[in-house]
């Protein structure tokens, strides 16, 4: 099978062009990843449709298309329209009620008004394609307050710096704060102190999460203390 993307859990694979393969490399809740994935279709989110599920692997629509930051990079003039674009997908998202099978995020009590949450919905997990963004990667969702999905995007494009090639980081570090600082307007939830805390205790606990990524971190935590 042809490798055609690789994150920082799971492997995905063409198995010809309508389909690919994606394999977690260290196990991943695949089946209640597919049975969100399905019931936010339901609701006319955009997701790739799943075909299969099978242990660490899911089949799932091949999409063709860059991401987000892909096209940022190619296209910076574009970045307010991104950054409106990825806010737009927040505010749908969290328009729709969390089924009662799937987890709450840990450390905060359930609320009747708890929203889907995708924790990682970021501009690396939109893929634009021909008829229009679809968000992947749902391995993160959790139930919970709509602020801590957006506390996560601050986080990640405040203080994460992805595994790519040295001008590829330039160019994102160069979108970084018009893209932040356009999102953050659009988004229609705030992101608290103590969800950007959370978010930051998130990303602390995760194993890829390198070690000046987690010092960058740590900083910011203590500052908002």
């Amino acid at each position: 099978m042809e490798l055609i993307g690789r994150g920082r859990d799971a492997d995905v694979y063409a198995l010809d062009e309508r389909r690919v393969l994606r394999r977690y490399r260290q196990g991943g809740p695949t089946e209640t990843e597919a049975r969100l994935m399905n019931y936010l279709a339901d609701h006319d989110y955009p997701v790739p449709a799943v075909h299969d599920v099978d242990g660490t692997d899911m089949v799932l629509d091949r999409l063709y298309g860059r991401t987000m930051t892909a096209m940022g990079a190619r296209a910076p003039h574009r970045i307010t329209a991104f950054a409106r674009t990825l806010a737009g997908l927040h505010n749908r998202l969290h328009t729709i009620p969390a089924p009662p099978w799937l987890a709450r995020v840990e450390g905060f009590e359930a609320g009747s008004d708890d929203r889907v949450l995708h924790l990682d919905l970021h501009p690396d997990n939109v893929i634009m394609t021909g008829d229009g963004p679809v968000v992947i990667d749902w391995c993160t969702a959790r139930a919970g307050e709509p602020g801590l999905d957006v506390a996560s995007v601050m986080v990640l494009l405040s203080a994460m710096r992805p595994p790519v090639p040295w001008w590829t980081r330039a160019l994102i570090a160069a979108m970084r704060t018009p893209l932040l600082t356009a999102f953050l307007i659009a988004v229609e939830h705030e992101a608290t102190d103590e969800l950007v805390r959370a978010a930051i205790q998130r990303r602390l606990d995760d194993r890829n999460t390198s070690p000046e990524e987690k010092r960058r971190l740590r900083d910011w935590s203590e500052r908002i203390a």
